[in-house]
């Protein structure tokens, strides 16, 4: 996402972005988030393999594989979902249902 002066401002990534990719991200923009469903102890052995740039700052939250697996066909493709994340848990409402699941912030160091 870019200002209306071109900075970009936050990078946001989705899954298992390899160390190098991360450390471009925090480079490019001012701020770096993560969501993923990859074990907190995989990721940071990843992010050992290299330096990273501010990675302390990197924003990482993690979703249970489960609550991931249990979206799947829950929401059809011309669906129009709803999603509240409050105290974390994420709510997904779709067509009058509602799946929860829990999403913990999680550290690369």
């Amino acid at each position: 996402m870019r200002d209306p002066t071109g900075i970009l401002v936050a990078w946001i990534d989705v899954g298992a972005p390899s160390a190098e990719r991360l450390h471009k991200a925090a480079k490019a923009a001012r701020r770096v988030a993560l969501f993923t469903h990859v074990e907190p102890r995989l990721l940071q052995q990843e992010a050992a393999t290299r330096p990273i740039h501010r990675v302390e700052e990197i924003d990482v939250w993690r979703f249970e594989p489960a609550f991931l697996d249990g979206l799947e066909g829950f929401v059809g493709l011309r669906a129009v979902i709803e999603i509240v994340r409050n105290d974390g848990k994420l709510y997904i409402t779709a067509a009058g249902a509602v799946k929860e699941g829990e999403v913990t912030r999680v550290t690369l160091v």
